[in-house]
């Protein structure tokens, strides 16, 4: 691959991208990000991308949500837009949405139109504690739903990917876990590769499919990418991008975001 692997979705409308290795590790806490920033401004052509403030929750903030932030050093950063609360996606018209990712796989979504015609997309972080939680707050993809109606607006397309698949990611099977999992995910897996080689597997895709579905969602609008951002589909020591599973450190992020096409 080159330093970013790049999809075009939905008939052409919106197009997708990861960073790799070769890219190099992008985090708002390094003191590169403002260089690795400029690349990524460079890529989608606009001069402000949306970066909401991941924190594992089940909110989707739109573009009143967002708020300039500087860099690490406290120097402005222009175009760095940051959602002002924690939040795990966002809602856009036209700006690019990112986020700094290691295996938690992205769900990108293009919404019918509104009254006057408009389409709106958006991007949510798709982490199995976005979908899961045992303390029974909802999923991140029923509040997005949610959301979108309360504006008009329904799911036309989504598309998830750019993160771990069960071939590498998985729980041991005494996590507390598994009855909150299995409510989503109705076939049974076995890691096959990497540190967790073993474990009983994890299908976020599958999960994400049926939460979906079960928000009205026709399956036939879904698409579940089969491509692993820890193996790359081979030797996950050998893998592309960053991963927390492969252990890359705690800046090890790649950039995935979407943008018009």
């Amino acid at each position: 691959m080159d330093d970013l692997k790049r999809l075009t979705l939905f008939d052409g409308r919106l197009n997708v991208a990861i960073t790799g290795k070769e890219f190099g590790e992008v985090h708002p806490a390094r003191e590169d990000f403002p260089s690795q920033f400029a690349r990524l401004r460079e890529i989608t052509g606009s001069p402000s991308i949306m970066f909401p403030r991941l924190w594992f929750t089940n909110q989707v903030a739109q573009l009143v949500d967002f708020v300039t932030f500087p860099d690490v050093s406290g120097s402005p950063l222009s175009g760095f837009l940051r959602s002002t609360d924690q939040s795990d996606g966002a809602i856009s018209g036209t700006l690019p949405i990112a986020i700094c990712n290691a295996d938690c796989p992205i769900g990108v979504f293009l919404t019918t139109p509104n009254g006057g015609g408009k389409r709106r997309f958006g991007l949510v972080h798709l982490g199995l504690m976005t979908m899961i939680s045992k303390d029974g707050r909802s999923s991140i993809l029923v509040e997005l739903v949610k959301q979108l109606r309360s504006l008009g607006l329904r799911i036309d397309h989504f598309w998830m990917g750019f993160g771990s698949l069960s071939c590498c990611y998985g729980l041991s099977q005494e996590d507390d876990r598994w009855p909150l999992i299995q409510e989503w995910q109705r076939e049974s897996f076995t890691v096959e590769k990497g540190p967790r080689a073993g474990q009983m597997g994890i299908d976020l895709g599958m999960i994400a499919r049926n939460q979906l579905i079960s928000e009205d969602v026709p399956s036939s609008r879904i698409e579940v990418d089969d491509y692993c951002t820890v193996c790359s589909g081979g030797d996950p020591e050998q893998g592309e991008h960053f991963s927390n599973l492969m252990r890359h450190g705690a800046t090890g992020r790649n950039a995935a975001f979407v943008w018009p096409a």
